[in-house]
Protein backbone atom coordinates (compact mmCIF):
# COMPACT_ATOMS: atom_id res chain seq x y z
CA UNK A 1 0.00 0.00 0.00
CA UNK A 2 3.04 2.08 0.85
CA UNK A 3 4.36 1.49 -2.63
CA UNK A 4 1.10 2.29 -4.49
CA UNK A 5 0.88 5.43 -2.47
CA UNK A 6 4.33 6.79 -3.34
CA UNK A 7 4.07 5.49 -6.73
CA UNK A 8 0.29 7.76 -7.49
CA UNK A 9 1.84 10.54 -5.76
CA UNK A 10 4.76 10.83 -8.26
CA UNK A 11 2.04 10.27 -11.15
CA UNK A 12 0.41 13.61 -9.94
CA UNK A 13 3.46 15.24 -9.15
CA UNK A 14 4.82 14.40 -13.38
CA UNK A 15 1.41 15.33 -14.19
CA UNK A 16 1.37 18.53 -12.85
CA UNK A 17 4.81 19.64 -13.71
CA UNK A 18 4.34 18.22 -17.43
CA UNK A 19 1.01 20.53 -17.51
CA UNK A 20 2.57 23.62 -16.32
CA UNK A 21 5.72 23.45 -18.54
CA UNK A 22 3.28 22.65 -21.74
CA UNK A 23 1.37 26.19 -20.50
CA UNK A 24 4.53 27.93 -20.21
CA UNK A 25 5.60 26.44 -23.52
CA UNK A 26 1.83 27.94 -25.29
CA UNK A 27 1.93 30.92 -24.10
CA UNK A 28 5.37 31.42 -25.49
CA UNK A 29 4.67 30.28 -28.82
CA UNK A 30 1.78 31.74 -29.46
CA UNK A 31 1.57 34.87 -26.82
CA UNK A 32 4.50 36.47 -27.95
CA UNK A 33 3.62 38.60 -31.23
CA UNK A 34 7.13 39.69 -33.19
CA UNK A 35 7.48 43.56 -32.71
CA UNK A 36 6.98 45.34 -35.21
CA UNK A 37 10.51 48.02 -36.01
CA UNK A 38 10.52 50.91 -35.64
CA UNK A 39 10.29 51.50 -39.80
CA UNK A 40 6.97 50.08 -40.11
CA UNK A 41 3.67 49.83 -39.09
CA UNK A 42 1.11 47.34 -38.21
CA UNK A 43 -0.30 45.87 -40.87
CA UNK A 44 -3.44 44.75 -39.68
CA UNK A 45 -6.32 47.26 -38.43
CA UNK A 46 -7.36 44.05 -35.73
CA UNK A 47 -5.14 42.23 -32.90
CA UNK A 48 -6.01 39.06 -31.89
CA UNK A 49 -4.37 37.48 -28.72
CA UNK A 50 -5.54 33.57 -28.90
CA UNK A 51 -3.73 30.53 -26.42
CA UNK A 52 -4.24 27.03 -26.91
CA UNK A 53 -3.41 25.28 -23.67
CA UNK A 54 -3.03 21.76 -21.70
CA UNK A 55 -6.91 22.11 -21.31
CA UNK A 56 -8.15 25.11 -22.06
CA UNK A 57 -8.68 27.65 -25.10
CA UNK A 58 -9.61 31.15 -25.45
CA UNK A 59 -9.58 34.25 -27.51
CA UNK A 60 -9.89 37.94 -27.45
CA UNK A 61 -10.00 40.39 -30.05
CA UNK A 62 -10.05 44.26 -30.30
CA UNK A 63 -9.18 46.63 -32.80
CA UNK A 64 -5.93 48.96 -33.47
CA UNK A 65 -7.95 51.52 -35.27
CA UNK A 66 -7.06 52.65 -39.14
CA UNK A 67 -5.11 55.03 -37.67
CA UNK A 68 -1.91 54.23 -35.28
CA UNK A 69 -0.02 57.46 -35.36
CA UNK A 70 -1.81 58.59 -32.58
CA UNK A 71 -0.83 55.56 -30.64
CA UNK A 72 1.41 56.33 -26.94
CA UNK A 73 5.01 55.96 -27.79
CA UNK A 74 6.28 55.72 -24.02
CA UNK A 75 6.75 52.07 -21.83
CA UNK A 76 4.52 50.16 -20.48
CA UNK A 77 6.81 49.95 -17.68
CA UNK A 78 8.23 52.91 -17.01
CA UNK A 79 6.17 53.49 -13.64
CA UNK A 80 5.10 51.92 -10.83
CA UNK A 81 2.98 54.22 -9.96
CA UNK A 82 0.97 54.10 -13.42
CA UNK A 83 1.01 50.30 -13.62
CA UNK A 84 -0.80 50.37 -10.16
CA UNK A 85 -3.21 53.29 -11.61
CA UNK A 86 -4.18 50.65 -14.40
CA UNK A 87 -5.07 48.29 -12.12
CA UNK A 88 -7.22 50.71 -10.12
CA UNK A 89 -9.21 51.48 -13.35
CA UNK A 90 -9.74 48.12 -13.71
CA UNK A 91 -11.06 47.24 -10.15
CA UNK A 92 -13.51 50.43 -10.70
CA UNK A 93 -15.12 48.58 -13.24
CA UNK A 94 -16.57 46.00 -10.64
CA UNK A 95 -16.93 48.15 -7.70
CA UNK A 96 -17.65 46.65 -4.45
CA UNK A 97 -16.91 43.31 -6.20
CA UNK A 98 -13.73 40.84 -5.75
CA UNK A 99 -12.43 39.84 -9.16
CA UNK A 100 -10.44 36.32 -9.46
CA UNK A 101 -8.04 36.36 -12.22
CA UNK A 102 -8.13 33.52 -14.57
CA UNK A 103 -5.39 31.82 -15.45
CA UNK A 104 -3.16 34.54 -17.07
CA UNK A 105 -1.52 38.21 -16.99
CA UNK A 106 -0.27 39.61 -19.98
CA UNK A 107 2.32 42.89 -20.29
CA UNK A 108 3.85 43.47 -23.67
CA UNK A 109 5.35 46.96 -24.72
CA UNK A 110 4.53 47.65 -28.09
CA UNK A 111 3.25 51.45 -28.81
CA UNK A 112 2.45 52.35 -25.50
CA UNK A 113 1.81 49.09 -24.52
CA UNK A 114 -0.85 45.90 -23.97
CA UNK A 115 -2.18 44.05 -20.78
CA UNK A 116 -4.66 41.25 -21.36
CA UNK A 117 -5.78 40.00 -18.45
CA UNK A 118 -8.54 37.05 -17.99
CA UNK A 119 -11.17 37.04 -15.47
CA UNK A 120 -13.96 35.48 -13.86
CA UNK A 121 -17.19 37.41 -13.98
CA UNK A 122 -18.67 37.84 -10.67
CA UNK A 123 -22.03 38.12 -12.00
CA UNK A 124 -21.68 34.79 -13.71
CA UNK A 125 -19.16 32.60 -12.13
CA UNK A 126 -19.29 30.06 -14.99
CA UNK A 127 -18.03 32.64 -17.53
CA UNK A 128 -14.61 33.64 -18.17
CA UNK A 129 -13.93 36.98 -19.82
CA UNK A 130 -11.05 38.98 -21.15
CA UNK A 131 -10.00 42.85 -20.82
CA UNK A 132 -7.49 44.43 -22.70
CA UNK A 133 -5.91 47.23 -21.46
CA UNK A 134 -4.61 49.56 -24.34
CA UNK A 135 -4.15 53.82 -25.90
CA UNK A 136 -5.10 54.16 -22.47
CA UNK A 137 -8.20 52.43 -21.95
CA UNK A 138 -9.73 49.27 -20.72
CA UNK A 139 -11.54 47.22 -23.79
CA UNK A 140 -13.90 44.11 -23.37
CA UNK A 141 -14.97 42.03 -21.95
CA UNK A 142 -14.60 39.83 -24.75
CA UNK A 143 -15.84 36.20 -24.14
CA UNK A 144 -13.04 33.28 -23.33
CA UNK A 145 -14.23 29.57 -24.57
CA UNK A 146 -13.30 27.37 -22.58
CA UNK A 147 -12.50 23.71 -23.26
CA UNK A 148 -11.18 20.81 -21.10
CA UNK A 149 -11.89 18.63 -17.91
CA UNK A 150 -9.99 20.64 -15.76
CA UNK A 151 -12.57 23.17 -13.41
CA UNK A 152 -12.11 26.82 -13.93
CA UNK A 153 -11.64 26.98 -10.48
CA UNK A 154 -8.04 25.45 -10.28
CA UNK A 155 -6.84 28.52 -12.42
CA UNK A 156 -8.60 31.08 -10.50
CA UNK A 157 -6.42 34.16 -8.58
CA UNK A 158 -7.70 37.03 -6.47
CA UNK A 159 -6.55 39.53 -8.65
CA UNK A 160 -6.22 41.91 -5.51
CA UNK A 161 -3.02 39.56 -4.54
CA UNK A 162 -1.08 40.39 -7.63
CA UNK A 163 0.51 44.06 -8.04
CA UNK A 164 0.36 45.10 -12.05
CA UNK A 165 3.57 47.45 -10.96
CA UNK A 166 5.81 44.03 -10.02
CA UNK A 167 5.92 43.88 -13.80
CA UNK A 168 8.08 46.66 -13.95
CA UNK A 169 10.15 45.30 -11.51
CA UNK A 170 10.65 42.28 -13.42
CA UNK A 171 11.06 44.33 -16.68
CA UNK A 172 14.11 46.47 -14.97
CA UNK A 173 15.65 43.36 -13.25
CA UNK A 174 15.56 41.25 -16.88
CA UNK A 175 17.14 44.53 -18.63
CA UNK A 176 20.03 44.73 -15.98
CA UNK A 177 20.64 40.26 -16.41
CA UNK A 178 20.74 41.00 -20.51
CA UNK A 179 23.63 43.55 -19.59
CA UNK A 180 25.59 40.39 -18.40
CA UNK A 181 24.84 38.21 -21.72
CA UNK A 182 26.48 38.34 -25.14
CA UNK A 183 24.11 40.44 -26.81
CA UNK A 184 21.05 40.09 -24.58
CA UNK A 185 17.95 41.69 -25.68
CA UNK A 186 15.27 41.61 -22.68
CA UNK A 187 12.07 40.66 -24.00
CA UNK A 188 9.03 43.27 -24.18
CA UNK A 189 6.52 40.07 -22.37
CA UNK A 190 6.18 39.32 -19.07
CA UNK A 191 3.67 36.89 -17.93
CA UNK A 192 1.83 35.75 -14.47
CA UNK A 193 0.58 32.36 -14.59
CA UNK A 194 -1.24 30.57 -12.04
CA UNK A 195 -2.91 26.67 -11.61
CA UNK A 196 -3.72 24.46 -9.03
CA UNK A 197 -4.03 20.94 -9.71
CA UNK A 198 -4.13 17.60 -7.59
CA UNK A 199 -3.41 20.21 -4.31
CA UNK A 200 0.20 21.62 -6.20
CA UNK A 201 -0.08 24.88 -6.81
CA UNK A 202 1.92 27.07 -9.45
CA UNK A 203 1.53 30.98 -8.76
CA UNK A 204 4.41 33.08 -11.09
CA UNK A 205 5.89 35.75 -12.90
CA UNK A 206 8.37 34.99 -15.87
CA UNK A 207 10.08 37.10 -18.85
CA UNK A 208 12.89 36.07 -21.26
CA UNK A 209 15.92 37.36 -22.60
CA UNK A 210 17.30 36.57 -26.16
CA UNK A 211 21.03 36.20 -26.58
CA UNK A 212 23.21 35.02 -29.03
CA UNK A 213 24.39 32.04 -27.71
CA UNK A 214 21.65 31.01 -25.81
CA UNK A 215 18.27 32.12 -24.07
CA UNK A 216 17.48 32.66 -20.84
CA UNK A 217 13.79 32.82 -19.30
CA UNK A 218 13.63 33.39 -15.62
CA UNK A 219 10.63 32.70 -13.20
CA UNK A 220 9.74 35.28 -10.24
CA UNK A 221 7.12 34.78 -6.88
CA UNK A 222 4.46 36.79 -7.21
CA UNK A 223 6.60 40.00 -5.29
CA UNK A 224 9.02 39.28 -7.97
CA UNK A 225 11.39 37.94 -6.53
CA UNK A 226 13.68 35.38 -8.54
CA UNK A 227 12.86 31.79 -8.20
CA UNK A 228 14.20 29.85 -10.88
CA UNK A 229 16.06 29.92 -14.34
CA UNK A 230 16.62 28.29 -16.85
Amino acid sequence: MAINSRFTYLLILIYFLSACQQIKQSFEETLNPKPHSTAEKPKAEEHTISSSRYTESSSSTFSYGTNTDHLPTSSIYESSEKLDDIQKRLQAKFPGKKLMLYQSLYFYDFQGGQITVQIQDPDKPENIDSYVYFNGEWQGPNPVKISGNIAIKSFLFPLDELKFSVAKKIHDYMINEAKGMEGGEASEHIYFNHMTVAGFEDSHWYSSINGDRKNLFIDFDINGKEIKRR
